[in-house]
């Protein structure tokens, strides 16, 4: 979509029309998908966070100041809360009986050494 096809969407979703905002999320959600997808290296969390991303945009689509920079900064919501996300998620830890026993065959006991 180019600017003077998003810029008219971007003025009326200002306005409060509520048909403009969803045409830019049509618009724009494959991008935003992309960028928490590469970001995030899971597809169901990109497709959450995408939806957060719209959230977001919504809430502060008053502050824009200037129309015709939508894409960036709707792609600086996606970066930041990207970030966000990876940083407070917890680690994958193993649960797989197969794999703990594994780790636990490998490893020396102290024992192994005196026998």
């Amino acid at each position: 979509m180019d600017t003077n096809e998003f810029l008219p969407l971007v003025v009326q979703a200002q306005a409060g029309d509520r048909e403009a905002f969803g045409q830019l999320v049509r618009a724009f959600e494959m991008t935003v998908f992309a960028i928490a997808l590469r970001r995030l290296r899971n597809r169901a969390e990109a497709a959450e966070l995408t939806q957060d991303v719209f959230i977001q945009a919504l809430r502060k689509l008053p502050q824009l100041r200037e129309a015709d920079r939508f894409p960036g900064w709707l792609r600086q919501i996606t970066v930041r809360l990207s970030i966000n996300r990876a940083v407070r998620r917890p680690r994958a830890v193993t649960q797989d009986p197969e794999l703990l026993g594994i780790i636990n065959c490998e490893r020396e006991s102290p024992l192994d050494h005196v026998m």
